[in-house]
């Protein structure tokens, strides 16, 4: 497996980092991190029931956002989790047509943002 180098702004910008949180463990980062004396901590993410995203947090479009998404690319019964709305995100990014009802793909992106920070803030560990 070829390791990762970074570039002389990206190595800059590892001074201001204490600690990484990762979901998976992918070896090349484990070598960065060593590499620049980062500490790297492994968290399971987070769930949230879609039903539990609510409006008083990030305002009354997360909610029917968060309905889309889990109606649109979690599977049945799955909750929301970080996964599902990276789906999302890049489903904006390489299909702006599809999400032109919600205006601009900027402001979508922005508000899968917010349903992220719901999901950190009510969510409870996998």
């Amino acid at each position: 497996m070829p390791v990762a180098t970074l570039t002389d702004a990206q190595s800059a910008a590892l001074r201001h980092v204490r600690q990484v949180a990762l979901r998976d463990r992918p070896a090349a980062l484990a070598v960065i991190a060593g590499r620049h004396g980062l500490a790297l901590r492994f968290h399971p993410g987070f769930v949230l029931p879609v039903d539990a995203v609510d409006a008083d947090f990030r305002g009354p479009d997360i909610p029917p956002l968060a309905a889309r998404v889990h109606a649109e690319f979690a599977r049945p019964g799955q909750p929301l989790h970080a996964e599902v709305i990276g789906r999302a995100a890049a489903s904006v990014v390489r299909e702006p047509q599809r999400w032109a009802d919600r205006g601009p793909a900027a402001v979508t992106l922005q508000h899968l943002k917010h349903l992220w920070h719901v999901l950190v803030w009510f969510g409870v560990t996998a």
